[in-house]
């Protein structure tokens, strides 16, 4: 009876397991970080003289438009011009020597980032530059929790791009980013473009 009776003693002190974990939900955004520089020869007059010039970052479904669109269509009726390619576009000024950081939310449907510069005197296709984007966060990753953009050998959760704009040419600036220190360039800035919800987060 003794025996008995400490055993079911026993049992109820016992540690019930732990609870299994939920599964993670899907990472709801993804943080997009650019750095745009500016050359000493950004946007020239027609006497030489350097000016600023407005950067558009589209964030699109495919680049393909760009290629036969004339500056003028995209310029003016960017919308009309890129049809169902079209996601989204967010406008900044681009000073000569400068640098920029800016950091936006990737939407899920957007395949591609496209840079257009416009210029005072565009020329050819040098206008305009793309970058692809690459698979959207899978459920639980999110880069939050990933500091460095990649998770378990995974796509780049917080891909960083950089643009080079100099004349009237706008390129990839990854070349270029040595001669713009972070934090050492007199004219230096940085944005949260909107929606900037996703941005902020990312940061706690």
């Amino acid at each position: 009876m003794t025996v008995a009776v400490g055993a079911t003693a026993f049992a109820c002190t016992t540690t019930p397991p732990p609870a299994a974990k939920a599964a993670p939900d899907r990472c709801k955004f993804q943080v997009v970080d650019m750095t745009i520089l500016g050359s000493r020869r950004l946007n020239p007059t027609e006497t030489g003289e350097a000016r600023p010039v407005q950067l558009r970052i589209y964030q699109s479904k495919s680049d393909a438009r760009f290629n036969f669109a004339e500056f003028e269509d995209i310029w003016k009726k960017d919308q009309k011009t890129l049809g169902d390619d079209y996601v989204s576009m967010q406008e900044i000024t681009v000073y000569p020597e400068s640098r920029a950081d800016v950091r936006f939310e990737r939407d899920e449907a957007a395949l591609n980032i496209v840079a257009m510069g416009l210029f005072r005197n565009p020329s050819g296709r040098t206008w305009w530059t793309s970058f692809d984007l690459p698979p959207p966060p899978g459920k639980g990753e999110c880069g939050a929790d990933c500091p460095d953009g990649q998770c378990d050998g995974g796509s780049n959760l917080n891909p960083h791009y950089v643009v080079w704009l100099d004349g009237t040419r706008i390129d990839d600036g990854a070349d270029h980013l040595d001669d713009y220190p972070e934090g050492r360039w007199p004219r230096q800035s940085s944005a949260k473009l909107s929606p900037a919800k996703a941005a902020e987060k990312a940061e706690k």
